[in-house]
């Protein structure tokens, strides 16, 4: 529960990982990489692969382009990638579309957004600064 992903990348042959078993609340924020169907992983009686709360905060993706990309597609089509109503903010692909009604909400698909970071930002504001470590990291 509550998890960040910040600043990840990984190949475009591959999606992000949610295994089932119920994660919930999971950023991923500047993240850059692969998005595919049947990639994130998870036995099906453990689906969804993730329930409410994933943010797709200025994501990249590397792979191909997808038309209609669903969230929650018909089992028919595929029984191994469940996310209901995803966030997704500053997506930028090779042309990527979403079916919208599967979509929690969404802002700047095709561009990236300000702040870079939701979770710094975030941060900041309830530290007054970024902590020592953040700032290493840089």
């Amino acid at each position: 529960m509550n998890t960040v992903i910040l600043n990840c990348t990984y190949p475009s042959t591959t999606c992000f990982e949610s295994h089932a078993s119920q994660p919930r609340n999971t950023l991923l924020d500047g993240v850059e990489g692969g998005l595919m169907k049947n990639r994130g992983g998870g036995a099906l009686e453990n689906m969804p692969n993730h329930m409410q709360g994933l943010v797709l905060w200025n994501y990249k993706q590397t792979n191909e382009p997808v038309k209609d990309f669903e969230f929650w597609p018909s089992s028919k089509v595929y029984e191994y990638w469940k996310i209901p109503k995803p966030v997704i903010v500053g997506f930028t692909s090779k042309g990527t579309t979403f079916r919208m009604d599967q979509l929690g909400q969404s802002e700047s698909i095709g561009k990236a957004v300000e702040p870079a970071s939701l979770y710094l930002a975030q941060l900041k504001l309830r530290l007054d600064k970024l902590p020592k470590w953040i700032k290493e990291l840089e």
